[in-house]
């Protein structure tokens, strides 16, 4: 199965290069090829690691589908507000990053993308008002 690249949005898209650090920040150590053998697919997005971050807005991380509108609303919704936020498309993903991903949905009773997390904070689904509360809580 292969996944294509939304036309224009693949512009939008790199692999951070200390990709590895903000993975083990956001879901912890992940062991073996992440990727699952599909090095230069798109699969992150933002400008900088969020590790170093110490003031402005939250950490913003985004798991989402490359498929799903209303992922695609969530990430605008940062991005309006000039928040460029780390996202890890779930179905670019390798196998071991996916069942990380799905643990970690099951853990907080999410049963779908996007899911948000903006600081220590979870939001499962498309939900603005939620984010913009969070965002502002800081």
């Amino acid at each position: 199965m292969s996944f294509g690249c939304p036309g224009a949005a693949c512009r939008a898209y790199f692999v951070a290069p200390d990709f590895d650090a903000v993975l083990a920040q956001t879901l912890g150590p992940v062991e073996g090829d992440v990727f699952g053998g599909r090095l230069g697919i798109p699969l992150v997005s933002g400008d900088k690691h969020p590790g170093g971050v110490t003031a402005g807005p939250p950490i913003v991380t985004i798991y989402s589908l490359t498929t799903c509108g209303w992922c695609a609303k969530a990430k605008g919704f940062f991005r309006e507000r000039g928040i460029n936020p780390f996202v890890i498309e779930y179905d670019m993903a390798g196998p071991e990053l996916q069942a990380k991903i799905s643990a970690e949905l099951r853990e907080h009773g999410a049963h779908g993308f996007p899911f948000v997390k903006i600081g220590a904070h979870v939001v499962p689904g498309y939900a603005p008002e939620d984010y913009e509360k969070l965002l502002k809580a800081g």
